[in-house]
């Protein structure tokens, strides 16, 4: 279980380096809308992770919303890598089940038999409709916490073009 530590932790640091530092901040540059941003690297996010069919799909639009929320809300980069860190783990880690495809040695020795409704099939639970309950009440619980006071230089973006050339 410990192996697994520094591996789902450095993909969860890299995805939301690309996918909320680079991505959603130079999106968010162009459109200056917050909620438009969230969605649009949501759909960016969900299509990076390859999707088979609609399921895995909302399922990944889910997590790119969640991740995506969490940096808006709390203004920081290491609450979406938390919560995508414990997402990871805890299925592949914890649980033994595959994570986005890959298949995982957890504490739990499961037998998996293939359902995509209940269990995800070869994408593990992220890519079943329960994964996709359990994405909705993260996100519920991201609403409800409070976050800290606003940082007035979160997304703010000051360019003197005229160093540029």
């Amino acid at each position: 279980m410990l192996k697994s530590i520094p591996i789902d932790f450095a993909t969860a640091v890299f995805e939301e380096f690309i996918f909320r530092v680079l991505i959603f901040s130079s999106v968010y540059y162009l459109v200056k809308n917050k909620i438009g941003t969230v969605l649009l690297t949501a759909i960016i996010f969900s299509f990076a992770h390859l999707p088979e069919n609609l399921l895995y799909f909302l399922s990944y639009f889910l997590g790119g919303i969640m991740y995506g929320f969490a940096f808006v809300k709390f203004q920081s980069i290491w609450v979406p890598t938390a919560i995508h860190f414990s997402w990871n783990f805890i299925q592949g880690a914890v649980f033994g089940f595959p994570v986005s495809g890959m298949p995982s040695e957890g504490i739990l020795s499961l037998e998996i038999t293939p359902d995509i409704f209940f269990n995800g099939g070869d994408q593990g639970p992220e890519g079943s409709v329960l994964g996709i309950m359990m994405r909705f009440i993260i996100i519920l619980m991201i609403v409800f916490l409070k976050s800290g006071p606003p940082n007035q230089q979160f997304l703010r973006f000051k360019w003197n073009w005229s160093k540029m050339k």
